[in-house]
């Protein structure tokens, strides 16, 4: 199944940053998703992740008058799919800043940022200081970038000064006048979507954003494995008039989501939309919740599976990008997920058996004792 529950929230496990995010978090939209992803170590490998001497050497913070960036890796995305103002981006981000000590060997410290962990913060909601923020505008999903900026874009700013003070972190922490060099990736883009008119949705509706000429034979059919990457919304009727979308269900690129074609492992809209799509496609499918979570099949699916993670009476809008159809290959991936299942069921109960086994040798062992 595939169908995740709430997106991580901020959780601050050290003072400085988490005294920039704070304030305003409950600002932030409720986009819903299961998993926070893995931590990227993307900085070297580094030991030293709540400040302290890495042995990282930057010159260049000698002389930082203006902010600048550096794209130290580009993910391939639409331009629809960037970062902008209100969107909420999951990040992880890494500091430092030279002392005066060290302006001969361009040896930095380590700003005393969170540990090793990812962040959600909304771009726009002055979490962050701003030479940060400036950084991760424009940035999508596995950009990684490198900004530099003085300290009147960092914590001589006025903002940040002032939530430092609200989460009483001393101004001390940082030398006065420190330029800064942050390390920024991105793990996740959560757009923010406003779709007035999906409360009027009776039927399915698609709508093409990239068409394919697609063959009778390259459209799937049941048993066929479809490979996407997708985004899934939801509204509510608080939100009924503004429009305003949470988003609950992903993929990604680098992750995709695979499922057998015409075994009921998606809502009913999807397989309607891309039953009439091939390789290639990309499209925004709108459908009723009588075509989503409110579907006999999916009502009974979630009797097994726990807590629906939306309103069953919601419409739902995903965007789709088709990247694959292998005939026939669903039924063969079915088998090997079916041996694999069995062959773990074997083994717990063997090691369930052996378990109670020792457990029935203990305590003949005991009684023996006490006979003795």
């Amino acid at each position: 199944r595939h169908f995740p529950g709430p997106m991580p929230q901020l959780r601050c496990t050290a003072a400085l940053l988490c005294a920039l995010l704070v304030a305003g978090q409950d600002e932030q939209p409720a986009p819903r998703q299961e998993e926070q992803p893995p931590p990227i170590d993307f900085i070297n490998d580094d030991p030293l992740r709540n400040g302290g001497d890495d042995g990282t050497v930057d010159f260049k913070l000698l002389d930082v008058t203006e902010w600048s960036i550096e794209t130290l890796v580009k993910a391939e995305c639409d331009e629809s799919e960037r970062a902008v103002v209100g969107d909420s981006v999951m990040i992880e981000a890494h500091g430092w800043y030279l002392p005066k000590k060290n302006k001969k060997t361009g040896r930095l410290l380590k700003v005393p940022v969170q540990k090793n962990e990812a962040i959600t913060i909304k771009l726009g909601g002055q979490q962050l200081m701003p030479g940060m923020e400036r950084g991760i505008v424009g940035m999508c999903q596995g950009d990684k970038v490198r900004v530099y900026f003085p300290p009147s874009l960092g914590f001589d700013h006025p903002i940040t000064q002032k939530r430092m003070s609200e989460a009483g972190v001393e101004k001390k922490i940082m030398p006065k006048g420190a330029a800064l060099r942050f390390d920024i990736v991105a793990y996740d883009v959560h757009k923010l979507i406003v779709d007035p008119s999906l409360f009027e949705v009776l039927e399915v509706e698609v709508e093409h954003h990239k068409r394919q000429s697609c063959k009778a034979e390259d459209l799937p059919v049941h048993g066929d494995l479809v490979t996407m990457v997708h985004r899934g919304y939801y509204t509510t009727q608080a939100n009924s008039e503004s429009g305003l979308l949470h988003q609950f269900d992903q993929s990604s690129p680098a992750q995709p989501f695979s499922f057998v074609f015409g075994e009921m492992q998606v809502l009913p809209g999807i397989e309607i939309a891309l039953k009439k799509l091939c390789a290639g496609s990309k499209v925004t499918v709108r459908m009723p919740p009588e075509e989503a979570f409110e579907h006999p099949s999916i009502k009974r699916k979630f009797k097994e599976w726990g807590e629906m993670p939306v309103p069953a009476w919601a419409p739902i809008r995903y965007t789709i990008q088709l990247q694959s159809v292998e005939r026939g290959a669903g039924f063969e991936k079915m088998k090997r997920e079916d041996a694999e299942r069995e062959e773990q069921e074997a083994a717990e109960r063997q090691a369930a058996a052996k378990k109670k086994g020792k457990k029935k040798k203990a305590r003949k062992a005991a009684q023996a004792k006490e006979e003795l």
